[in-house]
């Protein structure tokens, strides 16, 4: 067995090259404790530090299949929609409220579904009402109805 270093370059260069090809084989490698000890601080921040004492609903979000690929290769996009899914709350909330109303959001992006597959998607914990000029907190409980798809596609 050959351990020259012009060897061991050579054969470090294959693999890398190798690397990222599915058709080479993968290797999941996880630590199931960091995974839940990541899962539990973040919702003890959520819980504890970041969201108000007030009523929230969790939504998950989505983009039409055809505008998937858009993403993938310009992340800028990502940001993009993000906002976008807060200005479509923001209306909603306005329209529902019959005034301007500021809302809060916590939004964390996912970009493979199951079996490893492209499906960028957008995990939301959002404050069901908001505030108007004067701080007054209007509850608008809100459900994936007709009106904030609408609102949703409209602006996607």
């Amino acid at each position: 067995m050959d351990s020259t270093p012009e060897t061991i370059s050579a054969k470090a260069a294959s693999a890398f090259r190798l690397c990222g090809d599915w058709s080479q084989g993968i290797a999941r490698i996880r630590c199931p404790d960091c995974a839940q000890k990541r899962t539990l601080l973040l919702g003890e921040y959520l819980s504890g530090d970041l969201l108000l004492n007030l009523p929230h609903r969790q939504f998950v979000w989505t983009i039409p299949k055809v505008l998937r690929c858009f993403p993938r290769y310009d992340r800028c996009l990502f940001s993009d929609i993000g906002r976008i899914i807060f200005d479509t709350l923001s209306s909603y909330f306005s329209l529902a409220a019959d005034r301007p109303i500021q809302g809060a959001m916590a939004s964390s992006r996912q970009t493979f579904g199951s079996f490893a597959v492209w499906n960028p998607h957008w995990h939301t914990i959002v404050l069901e009402g908001g505030f108007d000029r004067c701080d007054q907190f209007f509850f608008i409980p809100i459900g994936a109805n007709k009106a904030l798809t609408e609102i949703w596609r409209h602006r996607v």
